[in-house]
């Protein structure tokens, strides 16, 4: 089988560090180029138009163009159709996925089935940050789906919620979970939790993630326990209502006091991100606006509690004081009694790292959802 994959971001040394749509089409990749299959990426929006090989992965950059008299995101997105059609004649590929965001494959048409996976449309994210909505990325998004033969959600909440802002009728929506890779995301040996304890929070700093309540919940967990830490990791970004760094925004938010016992690092490789997984004593997650959440898993994989926003999509992951632990958004010192309740109780935290690992190897594991997906590509492709 040989399945392209249309993408505006992707994990490697060349590019700036990706998403989490770029993470997953890094490790679904990955996964069936292991298994024989044959992979090619259509990074589109690039700087250059290029081709070239990652590790056995086709790469096919499709730079951007300008024209004068019709609007940029028409004219890109027809030069995707364009490349993406004379590479599925030349290289007799059997399938194309897309991600909803943006509406890529918005003047795709192909002989080939295309597929639409729901990572979280732009409309999508507005809808669950209040944010008005586009009407030219809303009309892209929209006939993104209109074009595809099937449709894939990474959650139960983002295809229903999708469905509904869409008005999704005539399509089935089926639903696979991202999985998380039990081998690369394991307990470490050589690691040990630190002392005092240390919470951890890992992604980009944007305002949908709900970065910016951290400060106010360690603020009041530095009041309990003064000599706790927190270690942030993550690209740092532009916030769109204050047009600052996002980062900045959170260090004025700190008291004085609280910063002194916070470190931020940046973006860092995946192998960074493990070492601090492996020696934080807990990991914290904010977000308002997810589908899925892979660095939940992630963590939950190297057996760690994880304290997170109660949402919806949260619910699908997590059983409350079994695996995670679920907080109630925006009540920072609620929040903080709890983080310091059970970061103080060796026993529930043994007893969540263990069931957290054990929910990920049933029902997140990379290899179960490698057989899922293939399944569900060969249907597609047999049109069953």
């Amino acid at each position: 089988m040989h399945i392209g994959y249309l993408t505006t971001e992707y994990p490697h040394e060349n590019f700036s560090p990706a998403g989490g749509i770029g993470t997953f089409i890094k490790n679904i990749a990955v996964q069936f180029r292991d298994k024989g299959h044959n992979i090619t990426i259509f990074l589109c929006f690039a700087n250059q138009n290029k081709i070239w090989k990652d590790e056995g992965i086709n790469i096919v950059e499709i730079a951007t163009i300008e024209n004068k008299v019709i609007p940029n995101f028409i004219t890109n997105r027809y030069k995707i159709n364009s490349v993406v059609k004379s590479h599925i004649k030349s290289d007799k590929i059997d399938l194309i996925e897309a991600p909803d965001w943006e509406g890529l494959h918005a003047f795709c048409k192909f002989k080939v089935p295309l597929i639409t996976r729901i990572h979280g449309s732009v409309t999508y994210f507005n809808y669950l940050t209040n944010k008005p909505f586009s009407k030219v990325i809303n009309f892209l998004e929209k006939r993104g789906f209109r074009n595809s033969n099937r449709i894939v959600s990474v959650s139960n909440y983002a295809a229903e919620k999708t469905k509904e802002l869409f008005k999704i009728y005539s399509k089935k929506i089926t639903v696979i979970h991202l999985g998380t890779d039990l081998v690369k995301f394991n307990q470490l040996s050589n690691n040990k939790v630190q002392e005092p304890k240390l919470l951890l929070h890992f992604g980009t700093l944007v305002r949908k993630k709900g970065v910016l309540d951290i400060p106010y919940i360690f603020n009041e967990v530095h009041n309990l326990h003064p000599d706790y830490k927190l270690l942030i990791l993550g690209k740092d970004t532009i916030d769109n209502i204050e047009n600052k760094s996002v980062w900045s925004i959170m260090q004025e938010s700190f008291t004085k006091s609280a910063l002194s016992k916070v470190t931020y690092l940046g973006p860092v490789t995946t192998n960074v991100v493990k070492e601090h997984i492996a020696t934080a004593t807990a990991c914290i997650f904010t977000s308002y606006a997810e589908t899925f959440g892979l660095v939940t898993t992630e963590s939950m994989a190297m057996k760690k509690a994880v304290i997170i926003y109660n949402f919806p999509w949260v619910r699908e992951i997590i059983d409350h004081n079994k695996d995670g632990i679920l907080i109630e958004p925006g009540n920072f010192v609620k929040c903080a009694q709890i983080i310091s309740k059970t970061l103080n109780d060796e026993k529930i935290m043994y007893n969540i790292g263990l069931n957290a690992r054990k929910k990920i190897s049933e029902k997140f594991n990379l290899s179960q959802k490698y057989n899922e997906n293939l399944k569900f590509y060969t249907d597609t492709i047999n049109d069953k």
